[in-house]
């Protein structure tokens, strides 16, 4: 059967049958095992990350209260509220 747009095929959905070793439960050891290495990557990574996390924390509030941009954010604020007045009028 073609589709109309004429890329090939349609196939019909198709059942999957599973092997014994794909139903094996979610607690398995395998599954537990890997989810600890997860997790120990994890907080590894986050706690070498932190230093970083810090240093970027500190340049976006230097930024956000640098007074030449509080200044914009206000009167980007002002017009904002000005354009929404005459929006509703």
């Amino acid at each position: 059967m073609e589709n109309k747009i004429g890329f090939g095929p349609i196939h019909e959905p198709q059942t999957i049958h599973l092997t014994p070793r794909e139903k094996e439960p979610l607690m398995s050891p395998r599954f537990l095992f890997i989810a600890a290495i997860a997790f120990g990557a994890y907080v590894l990574g986050a706690r070498a990350g932190r230093d970083r996390y810090e240093s970027i924390k500190k340049s976006v509030t230097s930024f956000w209260d640098d007074p030449t941009v509080k200044k914009t954010r206000k009167g980007v604020a002002r017009q904002t509220k000005k354009a929404t007045r005459d929006i509703r009028r």
